[in-house]
This record gives C-alpha cells, structure tokens and sequence, in this order.
C-alpha cells in the first residue's frame, strides 16, 4: 500500500488478560519500531489461530475462526494481498482485505471484514497489515495519556465507577472498562451477599 494515511504493523504476540478468557490481546508495534506497541481486543477464537500461528502449532484450518475463507481461497486460487485496518465515523475499527484470484487480468477485489478475521487471515498468509495513521495516532495518545481514567476505584462510588467505566468505553480503552466492570460486579456480589 503506497498511502501515507496509513502504517504497516507487525503482530509481536497474543495475550490472554487474567480477568478476561473470552477475548485475548494482539500486541501490534510498527514495522521496524518495536520499542512501543498497542493491543487489539479481540475473540479468544481468532487470537487462538494466530497464536498458533505466531507459534508455528499445527491446527486443522476448516475449523478455525476463518475457516470458510480459507477454503474459498483455496477452492478459487485466490491470494490475499494485504490487509487495512482503520476507523469508521472516528471511533468504530473496521478491516478490509484486498484479495486477488490467480488468474490472468484478474483484478484486486476489496473486502470488508471483521478486524479478527483480517489480523487472523494475515497471519495465515503471511501478508503486510497496514493500520490507518489517524488511528495508531489516537490508541497512542489514549494509552500514553496525561489524563489517565481514575486508576483507585476503590476510592470511588458505584456511581463513580459506572461514569468511569462510560468513559473508558468511548474512549475505545476496553481494558480498563473492563477492570472498572469487574470492581462493580464485585462490589454488587458483596452487596448481595
């Protein structure tokens, strides 16, 4: 992709958080900059296939997250060329894969898929992820914030919690709205009992 608005990345690894099994954390840096990263929230199915991947694990693809994909791909003779991950209306991260069928005069086909989906498929396939600029711009400035969201939540009131906890969630920091969920439901059991 020659577009400035838009960076290639590398995938360093995948993290399943302590309080979360569902979803796992794709750690991302830049390509050729590996001395900060960003994490992708994403299913624990698909961060499953590219940790297999990443580790060079045999899996059975047919029944993998992308499992469909895959075997149109083979079934077509197409290739994945790259992927592109970036924002819609500001906030909400989409994909697409530009795909190409290995035949003669054969175009580039756009896809739009899910942003699991394209990071698992890219590693599958090995091709260049490239996530638009504006986008790592703000996961770096919400991660390296000099206004951080209230770490003490001990400190603070369900209602405090709750606002805290709505903030996170537009400010697209999953992570923390789900240490801010965990202190609530926490809490609510205790109040219960």
């Amino acid at each position: 992709m020659n577009n400035s608005n838009f960076v290639q990345v590398n995938i360093n690894g995948v993290i399943t958080p302590n309080n979360r099994p569902d979803v796992r954390l794709v750690e991302v840096c830049e390509a050729g900059h590996y001395n900060g990263f960003f994490k992708i929230i994403i299913g624990a199915e698909a961060g499953d296939f590219i940790s297999a991947i990443k580790e060079g694990k045999k899996f059975r693809e047919e029944t993998s997250v992308c499992g469909a994909m895959i075997g149109t791909f083979k079934t077509f003779n197409i290739r994945l060329v790259e992927v592109s991950i970036f924002l819609t209306n500001g906030t909400q991260a989409s994909a697409k894969i530009v795909l190409r069928q290995e035949v003669e005069n054969a175009e580039l086909k756009e896809i739009e898929v899910r942003v699991s989906d394209a990071l698992a498929l890219a590693m599958r396939y090995s091709c260049p992820i490239f996530v638009e600029r504006k986008m790592l711009e703000k996961i770096f400035h919400q991660q390296n914030s000099d206004e951080p969201i209230k770490a003490d939540a001990r400190e603070m009131t369900l209602g405090e919690l709750e606002k805290e906890m709505k903030r996170a969630v537009k400010l697209e920091n999953y992570e923390k709205a789900a240490l801010i969920r965990d202190e609530i439901t926490r809490r609510t059991e205790l109040i219960e009992n």
